[in-house]
């Protein structure tokens, strides 16, 4: 049987279009499974306690803190999400590479880590505040690897004397320096383990006492001490008069920078 040349043409106009919506979809397929890694960065913070606007957009050596923590992670992970306050969305895209994406941020802490959980689909989620800058990139990169692993990591730091506990405005408890640990980001998850913790709404501070609270236990990552959350004011005069003249000598910080702004 002879096939007319023009239904031959048509067949063969058919065949490449059904290829070409199949290469299409194996290709959006294959992006989503190449997201293994993705860091959250929470920075909706109003910063009303400093007084000096969004805590994300406060300088260190010219360099907003936001930048400092995109520009340490951007290397490292597959994807990078930014919760920005309401308002300031415009703001932060200006500022940030295209390679970031930019979400407005809730009206509390859980609220703008949840809408982070959700803008992603990535296996492992790194959590790093805007407001903890002076995390070394070396440790955000151990932090990942034991996530990886373990399904839940964070950095903690010794503290230099006992802990105690409060009950009821009195001291009956304490844990000894050698057991006690205090909370530092970064932390990173597997995305299922953090999913299914932090669905419950309570106001604890750090997004690992989610998944603490619900069984999960932490692995655990030596800290830095250099690497503390700007809350007040004297966290950031020792910011700005402290680690700033270190972070103006990190030359590996300055090109990772330079190449994040260019991108």
């Amino acid at each position: 049987m002879k096939i007319d040349s023009n239904l031959k043409l048509a067949i063969f106009d058919l065949l490449v279009k059904i290829n070409h919506l199949f290469t299409q979809k194996t290709t959006r397929k294959a992006h989503t499974n190449m997201m293994k890694k993705a860091a959250l960065i929470p920075a909706a913070g109003q910063g009303l306690r400093l007084g000096e606007g969004p805590k994300a957009l406060l300088k260190i050596n010219g360099i907003t803190l936001v930048e400092i923590v995109v520009s340490k992670v951007l290397p490292i992970v597959d994807e990078v999400i930014v919760a920005a306050p309401q308002g300031y969305e415009d703001v932060f895209n200006e500022l940030l590479p295209p390679a970031v994406s930019v979400i407005s941020g809730g009206d509390c802490r859980w609220s703008t880590v949840d809408k982070l959980i959700k803008a992603s689909q990535a296996k492992t989620l790194l959590i790093q505040n805007a407001a903890s800058p002076f995390a070394s990139q070396q440790l955000i990169e151990k932090v990942i690897l034991a996530a990886e692993e373990t399904g839940a990591a964070g950095a903690f730091i010794q503290p230099s004397v006992p802990v105690g506990l409060l009950n009821h405005g009195k001291i009956t408890e304490y844990a000894p320096k050698e057991t006690a640990l205090l909370f530092q980001t970064p932390q990173a998850f597997f995305r299922d383990i953090l999913e299914k913790h932090h669905s419950v709404k309570e106001r604890y501070q750090s997004t690992a006492q989610y998944v603490m609270a619900g069984g999960h236990s932490v692995e655990s990552i030596q800290g830095e001490p250099d690497n503390f959350k700007i809350t007040n004011e004297l966290d950031w005069e020792i910011a700005k008069k402290i680690i700033a003249p270190k972070l103006a000598n990190d030359l590996t910080l300055n090109r990772t920078i330079r190449s994040t702004e260019s991108a």
